[in-house]
């Protein structure tokens, strides 16, 4: 019976060392994702200023169009 009980400790010990090693890999992973959501949001804004522009000159083509329209 103490075979056992020295069985059951030794994966206990070994499971907080893989905590610890899988507490390090999501730090990094953290960092990882912080960077390419930086990276997305900068994307994001000159992707939406160039849709912006878009629009202005879409709509003065439109409005003038329009008006000659009239």
């Amino acid at each position: 019976m103490v075979t056992d009980e020295g069985n059951i400790a030794e994966p206990l010990v070994e499971k907080k060392v893989e905590t610890v090693e899988s507490k390090d890999e999501q730090m990094i992973e953290k960092k990882d994702s912080k960077k390419l959501k930086k990276k997305s949001k900068k994307r994001s804004k000159s992707k939406k200023s160039k849709k912006a522009e878009k629009d202005v000159v879409d709509n003065g083509k439109k409005s003038g169009s329009h008006q000659g329209g009239d």
